[in-house]
């Protein structure tokens, strides 16, 4: 659809090769489509010293931290990994300048949107916040209101043609 294209390639012309910082968090509600987005964003950078980490339950921590110490400009995580490395002091957001919510209903409908709040207490207030959603339940709206700062909304529908041929 190219959804992920939609940010991820802003996203890669702002970040600073030279900084081993990070300084873009996309959160995903599964580990199938952090390593997608990861994927994704892998095939659309033109830079090699450009890092894409993925990071979600079920792999290694010690390897995930192990790959943040050395360095990596955008992290594509799940909420209670990502929780997980910003309390130990491993996942450092103060380079932060773009933040994405991806598939924000489907955080919700899994239960993780307390863990998208107290993540989105620790990234910088200048940063960019993107959500991405397939329907705005009233609490995703709300989540939107607290954390974002003059948000727009774009809604796109889908033709209801009906097929020429079954």
């Amino acid at each position: 659809t190219g959804k992920t294209a939609a940010f991820a390639l802003p996203i890669l012309e702002r970040i600073d090769p030279k900084s081993k910082a990070v300084q873009a968090l996309i959160l995903t509600p599964t580990r199938e489509l952090a390593l997608q987005v990861s994927q994704s964003i892998q095939g659309f950078k033109a830079t090699p010293s450009i890092h894409v980490l993925p990071i979600y339950g079920g792999q290694s921590i010690e390897r995930q931290i192990s790959q943040l110490r050395r360095g990596a400009q955008i992290v594509v995580g799940t909420p209670g990994r990502v929780l997980d490395l910003l309390s130990r002091g491993v996942l450092v957001l103060d380079q932060l300048f773009c933040f994405v919510l991806d598939e924000a209903d489907e955080m919700l409908n899994m239960g993780f949107i307390p863990d998208v709040r107290q993540i989105l207490t620790r990234v910088p207030e200048t940063r960019q916040t993107a959500f991405f959603s397939a329907t705005m339940p009233p609490e995703i709206y709300k989540l939107t209101k607290q954390f974002l700062k003059s948000p727009t909304t774009i809604s796109i529908k889908q033709t209801q043609a009906a097929p020429t041929r079954i």
